[in-house]
């Protein structure tokens, strides 16, 4: 895949060689919590390196994430978390996801990655397309069965969705905004082992519970 002749102005004309800037909001999922973790001593890391999103550990043939996929089309991609560690750590670089993050939380972190892209020197903000993945609603879903109105509870999110979407819009030039559907919790409940229903259970309680119709 070759370079556009010149900066695209629409993304329906972006190749993927265009893309010169990653990022990405949510939750643990996209902070790889875990992800990497062989025992108890290193279940609370977060390996964000690996991420599928944003992670740019190794090349596409080694660990297949979307900042690995890009870079083969153009090395020069910036943006991707290496490593493991927490938001605020250094090598996090645009994954500003956090554990534990609600719906309620996306648009601080887009503040967030906007402060970050302006103050990256690689990035020329105004000119470089990029690349931002929102993947959220896994933690409103484990405590949703807690709250009786869901009528109102799905208004909500829609409405914290749309202002967040808006927002990013309005903040940055050049966005591709890549949406991924909320997972599906309640395929925790079939995963055994007493560690993981104790966990599971304590983390997500309405996708775990016993009870088929809460589920």
């Amino acid at each position: 895949v070759q370079f556009s002749d010149s900066i695209p102005t629409s993304v329906h004309k972006l190749r993927p060689s265009d893309i010169k800037v990653v990022g990405a909001l949510g939750d643990s999922v996209t902070a790889a919590f875990g992800a990497r973790s062989a025992s108890m001593l290193s279940i609370m890391t977060e390996f964000r390196g690996i991420s599928w999103s944003i992670g740019g550990d190794g090349t596409v043939q080694s660990q297949v994430t979307l900042p690995n996929v890009l870079k083969h089309f153009n090395p020069e991609v910036v943006g991707f978390a290496t490593g493991t560690g927490r938001r605020d750590t250094p090598n996090s670089h645009l994954d500003v996801a956090k554990t534990g993050a609600l719906v309620s939380d996306i648009r601080h972190q887009v503040d967030l990655i906007v402060e970050r892209m302006k103050a990256n020197t690689a990035i020329n903000f105004k000119s470089d397309w990029k690349v931002v993945t929102l993947w959220i609603g896994a933690n409103d879903l484990c405590s949703w069965c807690k709250k009786h109105d869901n009528e109102s509870r799905v208004e909500t999110y829609i409405g914290h969705i749309r202002e967040s979407l808006d927002h990013l819009r309005a903040s940055v030039p050049r966005v591709f905004v890549n949406i991924v559907n909320i997972i599906d919790v309640t395929v925790l409940y079939d995963l055994k082992g007493l560690f993981c229903s104790l966990l599971h259970a304590y983390e997500c309680g309405c996708g775990t519970s016993c009870s088929e119709e809460t589920r």
